[in-house]
């Protein structure tokens, strides 16, 4: 009987070939991913880029525009006042415009799934603490979100927690109705919309449901277009939603909403509720007790206009 080979040789360098390969192919992928990631920064910063040119052209031609009116202003004196302002106006915004061209552009779907884990977290905290209750602004030193265990029906029925309550975030009274108190993602987007205005935000609803949807439309350009329906004395607004930003209007505090129903608790000096109707469009019904506030209607009565008078 002749004796078993002892050459393992030829498995050795099979393993070794694979080895190699294994070693070239890993190599191989981090080469490509490193030239991806270089890629992408290109693409970001050519978009940056491309979006800034935006601007300054934009500037530059009005910058031209306001020239050429003020030079046409001195070659034609029958029409040199209007020629001038219209000169002016066209130079000052090219001026404005070019240093205000942002240095910083987010995608809105950025923005978007931010808030999506933001929502899925507090939707995920509303069931399974078995809060049913509507959510309901409350304009605090710091406006505040409450959400409880029971949901009656008017408003002026709900229990609210006190001050010191709404500084927590698991709220324990009030008359045994236990919730949750959050910072409502309209918060801030109010504190902005309030830098700019030019007039105080306004205390009446109509006054101030056109101040919040005009702010959402064009300062923050989170809805193509809102109709609304206001029902002062009753204590209710309705709004029609189309285009919104940030996807369905339904999830716990969508900052379009509560852009609305924050300034509108702040606005009122009323606690708000919001009930949303899943609709296509969607419908928001915004709701407080007129019995709260004095201001349940935008015009004055016929006796406080005489009496001014």
């Amino acid at each position: 009987m002749s004796a078993p080979s002892t050459d393992q040789s030829p498995p050795t360098q099979t393993t070794t070939a694979a080895g190699d390969s294994d070693a070239d192919s890993r190599e191989e992928l981090t080469v490509q991913l490193e030239l991806l990631r270089e890629r992408n920064r290109q693409l970001r910063e050519e978009y940056l880029r491309s979006q800034q040119q935006t601007y300054r052209r934009s500037a530059i031609g009005l910058v031209v525009v306001g020239l050429f009116g003020i030079a046409a202003g001195v070659v034609f004196p029958d029409a040199r006042t209007v020629l001038l302002a219209l000169g002016g106006t066209g130079v000052f915004g090219g001026i404005l415009t070019y240093a205000l061209t942002p240095e910083r552009f987010i995608a809105a779907t950025v923005s978007g799934s931010v808030f999506d884990a933001l929502a899925a977290d507090r939707d995920a905290m509303r069931d399974e603490l078995g809060l049913a209750g509507t959510p309901i602004y409350i304009p605090a030193d710091s406006p505040r979100l409450y959400v409880s265990t029971a949901d009656l029906p008017e408003p002026a029925d709900q229990p609210l927690p006190s001050t010191d309550e709404l500084t927590n975030l698991f709220v324990t009274d009030p008359d045994d109705n236990p919730g949750i108190a959050l910072t409502p993602t309209g918060g801030p987007l109010l504190e902005e919309f309030r830098r700019s205005l030019t007039t105080p935000l306004a205390t009446t609803p109509s006054s101030l449901v056109d101040q919040l949807t005009e702010g959402l439309v064009e300062n923050f350009e989170l809805a193509d277009g809102i109709d609304t329906s206001v029902d002062a004395a009753g204590g209710r607004v309705t709004v029609e939603f189309t285009g919104l930003a940030y996807g369905r209007i339904d999830r716990i505090d969508h900052p379009v909403s509560s852009l609305l129903a924050t300034g509108l608790a702040v606005g009122l000096d009323t606690p708000v509720r919001t009930t949303v109707d899943d609709t296509s469009p969607p419908v928001v019904t915004y709701r407080w007790d007129p019995s709260a506030t004095s201001t349940q209607s935008d015009t004055a009565s016929p006796e406080a206009a005489t009496a001014e008078n």
